[in-house]
């Protein structure tokens, strides 16, 4: 009796062990050269939904992704690569990391010449990409990115999805951040981003009512001029219940370059290149 109570233990313990190590080992192992973390997170992604059939990938090739780029003008303030939609650079010889991720639904029709519906879905997690230094997802069906820890991300698009979720925590060298026409009520992860220079939060859920919310767009403000980019002309785009206002901000007097006391809370917009501020409104 004892003998098989030993041999039932021995066989649920080779069970339990086969299982762990099933569920520990990737299905897409890391290419040799190529960082764990990096690689894994896009295999991720992809595998999310129908991810995989619209970016056309070879998960087993990386390469496949986009390597070398040769830049291309397709309209925006910065250009996608031809050869793939996403970089990757070996700075010491050691590993292959992410320096640009270009998910946008435009991108992806252009790099695989199709017009058909490519909008992603699901959760972008780009964490820890220490090098990537460029992130553009915007126009697609997204949920939540997480964007934190990325040391060298100074530029990320990410609006028309439907983010409710958005987090650039520790992200400290962001300097252009558009996340506008997307579900986001909490605006917290633009705290301590000292950096910015351009913001767009506009057409979201944020309640600007909130004391919390005022505080940290009195911060943003203070921020982005330190930065040296003044606010030409100013609106507000606010929808509770799908319900648009639009305020506008009188210009600031020349001789001070201070806005009145009072105004209302405003999205500012610069004339060239549409870089969204903020400024709080006095009081109830």
């Amino acid at each position: 009796m004892k003998k098989l109570t030993s041999l039932i233990i021995a066989i649920a313990i080779i069970q339990c062990a086969a299982i762990f190590s099933a569920a520990e080992t990737p299905l897409y192992p890391t290419p040799e050269g190529f960082n764990d973390n990096d690689y894994q997170k896009l295999v991720s992604f992809a595998l999310q939904g129908d991810n995989l059939e619209k970016l056309g990938w070879d998960l087993a090739n990386p390469y496949t992704w986009g390597e070398v780029f040769e830049y291309v003008d397709i309209g925006k303030d910065h250009n996608i690569g031809d050869s793939g939609l996403i970089s990757w650079e070996d700075k010491d010889n050691t590993e292959k990391r992410v320096t640009r991720v270009e998910v946008s639904c435009g991108a992806i029709q252009y790099v695989r010449d199709y017009d058909g519906d490519v909008t992603l879905t699901g959760h972008l997690d780009v964490s820890d990409f220490t090098s990537l230094r460029i992130l553009y997802a915007y126009e697609n069906q997204l949920t939540s990115i997480d964007a934190s820890g990325c040391f060298s991300l100074y530029y990320i698009d990410c609006s028309d999805n439907q983010l409710t979720e958005l987090d650039v925590s520790n992200s400290t060298e962001l300097e252009y951040i558009y996340c506008y026409n997307n579900q986001l009520t909490d605006i917290s992860y633009l705290r301590n981003l000292n950096e910015l220079r351009n913001i767009d939060v506009s057409y979201n859920n944020i309640d600007l009512d909130n004391d919390e919310v005022r505080e940290i767009l009195i911060d943003l403000q203070s921020t982005v001029e330190k930065n040296g980019m003044r606010a030409r002309r100013a609106f507000l785009r606010y929808s509770p219940q799908n319900n648009d206002t639009s305020f506008t901000m009188p210009k600031p007097p020349v001789d001070t370059g201070i806005a009145p006391v009072g105004v209302v809370v405003a999205v500012f917009v610069l004339s060239v290149g549409g870089v969204v501020l903020l400024r709080n409104k006095k009081g109830k």
